[in-house]
């Protein structure tokens, strides 16, 4: 299918409408998504060849980085099962051919935002979808009950990696109380201690926590790439290593363990490493 005078795109925020606004091309602005479907019966009955849904998604496949664009293959839903609604395949197969880099996979239609990083994994593993957004659900039901092709280009605007991310980051913040009490943070300390077993706790979310988004991701950091999440943890590792604390002995098969090296072991930390040792207070 190409543009014609008759093609309605259907975002959902005022920024999208005014991308998607240009000769050929009527647009619907969702807003809350309430009366949606309405809104655009009535716009295929006045005429359209074609509709279109554009606009930003989050990412639920962990290898989506900001700003790749998906080209939906399929729109999925839930009601009292998963249905799946097909996009227009030569239209997909166009749009893949004319946006440089973009990404052909499944989408999944929801109601309302999904930004919880364990809400995203569980989608993810569930339908196969890689994105998520609160249009397209509704705008593929409509333009298959009036017999007319569809396409959704959405651009990812919040992966998954960015919502794990700010999640640890913020579990950092207001967690592990014992093992800041016990363990406070002193880098020209190395000795060996017995922990309180609150502590011991501590690690063991450190473990598990570390270990999850190591596997999901694939590492090297946290979240694939270096993140502040691996700032927010860099002060845990020097205390593990100020105490002597062995990973191996918290539950640990390794990933963590090596993980907590590459961060001591970075460029930027060693610098900041450097300048705080020789940073002498008087007494």
């Amino acid at each position: 299918m190409g543009c014609s005078d008759r093609l309605i795109a259907v975002v959902g925020l005022a920024f999208e409408a005014r991308i998607a606004a240009g000769p050929g091309v009527r647009v619907i602005c969702s807003g809350n998504g309430k009366d949606l479907a309405a809104s655009l019966s009535r716009a295929i009955a006045e005429g359209a060849t074609g509709v279109v849904s554009f606009g930003v998604a989050g990412g639920l496949s962990p290898a989506l980085r900001p700003g790749t664009c998906i080209i939906g293959s399929a729109i999925l839903f839930e009601t009292d099962r998963i249905n799946r609604i097909d996009t227009d395949h030569e239209w997909s197969q166009k749009l893949l051919q004319t946006i440089p880099g973009a990404v052909r996979g499944m989408l999944f239609g929801v109601p309302g935002p999904v930004t919880h990083p364990q809400t995203k994994a569980a989608l993810y593993m569930k339908t196969g979808a890689i994105a998520v957004d609160m249009e397209s659900h509704i705008v593929g039901g409509v333009a298959a009950a009036h017999g007319l092709p569809m396409a959704a280009i959405r651009v990812i605007a919040d992966p998954a990696a960015r919502a794990a991310g700010r999640s640890a980051s913020a579990e950092m913040h207001s967690g592990f109380h014992s093992l800041r009490g016990e363990c406070s943070m002193d880098l020209s300390l190395r000795e060996t201690i017995a922990i309180a077993e609150a502590t011991a706790n501590d690690v063991r979310r450190v473990v598990a926590l570390w270990s999850g988004l190591l596997g999901r991701f694939g590492g090297p950091f946290l979240v694939g790439e270096w993140s502040i999440a691996d700032a927010f943890f860099t002060p845990v590792a020097t205390r593990l290593r100020s105490y002597g604390l062995r990973l191996s002995d918290y539950g640990d098969a390794g990933a963590c363990g090596a993980y907590a090296e590459r961060l001591l072991y970075a460029q930027e930390f060693l610098e900041w490493e450097l300048a705080a040792l020789a940073d002498e207070r008087p007494e």
